[in-house]
């Protein structure tokens, strides 16, 4: 089967149809820590919120504190342990309709998510992950196989898309990280292994061995990707 090009479907990546604005938001919102051992069904875990589909309670030896997800961003409460806020693709908000305020940016209409590009038929190839209101784009990729993610051994901020098994590397930009539990950029704070400050790991650089004097033939720039990722041009 020859591969073809994916379309953007905004309608399945924010099933809470972020683009139109919400009825509950603003009644009653605040962003400040409400704290009360009232709060916890359990001593230890993280709790929905009712009617408050990005807000949860986390409790611990049974003192309850009520938080927010980064503005667009769901509480998962099957989460369990991992990071307890998703994409509205992946959760279900049943009897919790209430959203806080959007926090738009010039590139993002919310802080974090999946948004289509443009209006027209020609943009649907199209799409913005938004992390921390800055807004990357991204082309759907020609796939006949599942397309891969995977983070840079040595940068939290960089991941590679494998497309066909071939690598393409992303920058998630400063500041952020990719997230393999919701394979996208988050905030590094929400990434195990990235909080800041995180510091690359620095590649040592190769060291070359002195050779006798004699005739060569000139030599030619290497170019090619590795040199590229490497930061640098090497001969050989």
């Amino acid at each position: 089967m020859s591969p073809h090009i994916q379309r953007f479907d905004d309608f399945r990546q924010n099933n809470l149809d972020f683009n139109k604005p919400s009825p509950f938001v603003g009644q009653s919102f605040s962003r400040s820590a409400q704290q009360s051992s009232g709060l916890c069904p359990e001593r230890t875990g993280r709790f929905p919120v009712p009617n408050q589909c990005d807000a949860y309670i986390e409790c611990i030896d049974g003192e309850g504190e009520q938080k927010f997800c980064p503005e667009g961003l769901l509480f998962n409460p099957d989460a369990r342990f991992n990071y307890p806020c998703g994409y509205p693709i992946d959760i279900t908000c049943e009897g919790r309709p209430n959203l806080q305020p959007a926090q738009p940016t010039d590139d993002c209409p919310h802080q974090y998510g999946y948004f289509k590009v443009g209006q027209s038929a020609a943009d649907c190839g199209q799409f913005m992950n938004c992390a921390g209101g800055v807004g990357y784009m991204f082309n759907c990729p020609e796939v006949s196989e599942p397309v891969r993610f995977f983070r840079s051994p040595n940068d939290c901020q960089r991941y590679f898309i494998c497309v066909n098994g071939k690598p393409r590397l992303q920058n998630c930009g400063e500041g952020n990280a990719f997230n393999e539990l919701i394979n996208a950029c988050d905030a590094a704070e929400n990434v195990t292994g990235c909080e800041p400050p995180f510091i690359p790991e620095q590649e040592e650089e190769e060291e070359e061995e002195e050779e006798p004097l004699r005739f060569q033939a000139p030599k030619r720039f290497n170019t090619g990707p590795q040199a590229a990722q490497k930061g640098r041009v090497r001969l050989f």
